[in-house]
């Protein structure tokens, strides 16, 4: 059965189509979304996440539409931006406390995860005074917290340190066991250490390898 479901998805700038008609239908697993430069990968990922809203199509998380029920359906989804930019003067903390509401998850997940990825010492630190690594560590583990249905990654192991990478592979892999993790990245080595399905978004905006379900 398919977790993650889009119809007829299309976007476009400036009167530019970054791409139209995307079809997604994937049940648990890991998947990563290639294509080159301009594509529309980081695109696609903002628009299932609900960050973006898409000129046309819809987007469904476990039979709930994001169009309808954005609350049920943001609920479930997991994201890591490419980008460590957020309010300077919260804490670690402070977000994983927004997220575990929204989600409803126990907040002990992020300290746990905090201790693998070696965030405890900056748990309390204004968001401001981290490093970019450790910035982008923060968004990993509040996108795994649940763990929702749906984990969106934009680029997950950029600035990430050599132990904080080893550990990013085995969470992809336990959670792609009930979850789909859909990533874009550029590390192969990523991609076959956790046997990543790979979608290719072509020069026309066709979303290759649809109806990827698991058994």
């Amino acid at each position: 059965m398919s977790i993650l479901k889009a119809s007829g998805l299309g976007k476009s700038y400036d009167g530019r189509p970054v791409f139209r008609h995307v079809q997604l239908a994937l049940s648990a697993g890991a998947y990563v979304v290639r294509g080159k430069n301009g594509s529309g990968k980081s695109t696609l990922l903002k628009l299932l996440a609900g960050i973006t809203r898409p000129d046309e199509g819809s987007i469904q998380v476990n039979g709930y539409g994001l169009d309808r029920t954005p609350d049920k359906v943001k609920a479930r989804i997991g994201y890591m931006p490419d980008s460590d930019e957020f309010y300077e003067f919260v804490t670690p903390m402070a977000i994983w406390r927004l997220v575990a509401d929204a989600r409803h998850a126990p907040l002990h997940e992020a300290l746990a995860m905090c201790g693998r990825l070696g965030l405890s010492a900056y748990i309390d630190e204004p968001f401001g005074a981290l490093s970019q690594g450790t910035r982008r560590k923060v968004f990993l583990v509040g996108a795994f917290m649940g763990p929702p249905a749906v984990i969106l990654l934009d680029e997950p192991s950029n600035a990430l340190d050599a132990p904080a990478r080893t550990e990013l592979c085995k969470m992809i892999v336990a959670a792609a066991r009930a979850s789909v993790v859909l990533m874009s990245t550029h590390d192969t080595e990523l991609v076959a250490s956790t046997r990543a399905q790979v979608l290719e978004l072509t020069a026309h905006g066709t979303l290759a390898g649809v109806e990827a379900a698991r058994a």
